[in-house]
């Protein structure tokens, strides 16, 4: 079976749900493959990782729906201190906040399911 064949394979379960699009290579080429039913982003504060613009481009080109999440720093305590006590321990990494953030807001849209680029490093420390 060829690369091709089995990266079609591989998506196949997931090809529909909405997606989590930072702007990088790996969720936007996830976006292309999967025609998800909507994409959802997280706007960071100024600074190297905010890719909000090169996600916009994203789903602009891909015609998708675009669900953009507005953190608001004030908060940031208080949904870490959520978020850990979720998850059980701390995760120090910078994005539990803007990830909890977006959950929230999937869970008031009703969305259980989503595609993420992100892998163990940034949701779980490794």
């Amino acid at each position: 079976m060829n690369l091709e064949n089995r990266i079609k394979d591989a998506v196949k379960p997931y090809i529909g749900l909405p997606i989590a699009l930072s702007g990088g290579i790996d969720s936007g080429l996830l976006a292309a493959l999967l025609k998800p039913k909507f994409a959802i982003s997280v706007e960071l504060p100024e600074g190297k990782h905010n890719e909000i613009e090169k996600a916009k481009l994203v789903a602009r080109y891909l015609n998708l729906e675009h669900v953009i999440v507005q953190l608001d720093e004030n908060k940031f305590d208080e949904s870490v201190e959520i978020a850990v006590k979720a998850i059980g321990r701390p995760i120090p990494h910078f994005n539990i906040f803007p990830l909890f953030e977006m959950y929230k807001k999937l869970n008031e849209i009703g969305i259980k399911e989503i595609v993420l680029g992100d892998g163990p490093d940034e949701t779980m420390c490794g």
